[in-house]
């Protein structure tokens, strides 16, 4: 990923964690293709990666404070 794309990753977050309306949501508009891929990578099937996928957000959403480097996000997600 590029530093500038990193740098609006890391704002993305920083807003989100401050529960700015619409950032996380702009984080899953980013990431939902990879989060998809990355999945059907592991499960092979369409319809069990859509719903682990979702169930990625879910859990970073629930989990984001957690997350110390903004800038780290694309890894710790994955």
């Amino acid at each position: 990923m590029r530093e500038d794309a990193e740098s609006d990753v890391a704002d993305l977050v920083v807003r989100a964690q401050m529960d700015e309306e619409g950032a996380f949501a702009q984080l899953y508009d980013r990431f939902t293709e990879r989060a998809f891929a990355y999945a059907y990578r592991i499960t092979g099937n369409a319809e069990d990666a859509e719903d682990a996928g979702q169930q990625a957000f879910l859990e970073a959403y629930a989990d984001l404070l957690s997350l110390k480097d903004p800038a780290a996000f694309e890894h710790w997600f994955r």
